[in-house]
């Protein structure tokens, strides 16, 4: 794709579709592949808009508690499927060689270990 071609494609995305929900839904995934994107992009706005309401005052002690850590390990699995998939259909537009199993799972790991601190 030449880098005007590219432009175009960038500006017609996001003039056209404006929201992720609908750059999800112009994709033209199979409904499976759909939802995992749908269900990362949900992850991503519990995490960007509601997960830290009521949340006030010291964070280091509410953070610590179980329910908050398993909120978040499961918003960020979420997430990390769902820009898996994204880096897989980059592959395949790229030519480039797709990740196996063994590189999603250690690659899903060190995210969580990242974000929950293991």
């Amino acid at each position: 794709m030449t880098d005007e071609k590219f432009v175009i494609l960038v500006e017609a995305a996001t003039t056209r579709y404006r929201s992720l929900n609908n750059n999800i839904d112009s994709l033209g995934m199979p409904d499976q592949v759909a939802a995992v994107l749908h269900r990362s992009r949900k992850a991503r706005n519990a995490i960007a808009h509601s997960l830290a309401t009521g949340l006030t005052g010291c964070l280091d002690l509410k953070i610590g508690t179980s329910q908050f850590l398993d909120d978040i390990t499961r918003l960020i699995e979420d997430i990390v499927i769902g820009d898996v998939i994204v880096s897989m259909l980059v592959s395949v537009f790229n030519n480039e060689r797709i990740p196996n199993k063994q590189f999603i799972n250690s690659y899903k790991s060190k995210m969580l270990k990242w974000v929950v601190c293991e």
